[in-house]
């Protein structure tokens, strides 16, 4: 199964204290160490689940870093979907979601805690007949 990994840039990563950090560096870490295995937890028991053949990945940051993490241990291989710097990134954006549904065909969205963006890109996968999985990580 061809899934698109998606998910918020901050999604595995220590927050600092004026971005929603506590402040408690060490418990930031943990938290962030927390998330990232709970990622992979989740990454784990979908593809025993569906049988990745291929993961793809679009964005930056966070859940496409894990995304990759996870696919690299996990030997499957990856689509990077990049954006065009031309374009505004809300236009490079819905261009890349465009390219990634239309010609990457993705049998499944798995979304990690999504921002805006990637909330455009679960209704364009729902549209389209995509199933879409949403987890807050």
């Amino acid at each position: 199964m061809r899934v698109l990994i998606c998910g918020g840039q901050t999604v595995g990563m220590v927050a600092v204290p004026n971005r929603g950090g506590s402040g408690d560096v060490s418990a930031d870490l943990i938290q962030a160490s927390r998330v990232r295995e709970d990622v992979h937890n989740k990454l784990d028991e979908l593809n025993a689940r569906f049988g990745f053949q291929t993961v793809m990945l679009c964005g930056k940051g966070g859940a496409k870093r894990l995304g990759l993490n996870w696919a690299t241990a996990a030997k499957v291989p990856v689509e990077d979907y990049k954006a065009r710097r031309f374009l505004s990134f809300r236009e490079a954006e819905d261009k890349v979601h465009e390219r990634i549904l239309t010609k990457g065909r993705p049998e499944l969205l798995v979304d990690f805690s999504g921002a805006d963006y990637t909330n455009r890109l679960c209704l364009a996968a729902e549209r389209s007949g995509i199933p879409v999985i949403k987890y807050q990580a």
